[in-house]
């Protein structure tokens, strides 16, 4: 990660609708689901679109210096600068 930010959960704008085609891979410590542009959020004007989501067990962050079962993070790409960006 190069950089991480914070952000009011009021910025988001989830269009997550059509996981039609999605596929499903075993990444060997969790799984991914790969999935269409046709799921985005918006940040302002910006749209990012979902790439994939994918699941880390036990989690690659922790609460108050505990793991947690699963954490899950959502893998979007901005649909003009290319640029990833995670929401987990």
């Amino acid at each position: 990660i190069d950089e991480a930010r914070a952000a009011p959960t009021d910025a988001f704008k989830f269009f997550y609708k059509n996981f039609t085609g999605a596929s499903v891979k075993n990444t060997g410590h969790g799984f991914q689901v790969n999935v269409g542009a046709a799921n985005y959020v918006r940040v302002g004007a910006d749209r990012w679109n979902l790439l994939q989501y994918h699941f880390h067990t036990p989690s690659e962050h922790t609460i108050q210096g505990m793991h947690t079962a699963m954490e899950c993070h959502f893998v979007h790409q901005h649909s003009v600068t290319g640029q990833l960006a995670v929401i987990g």
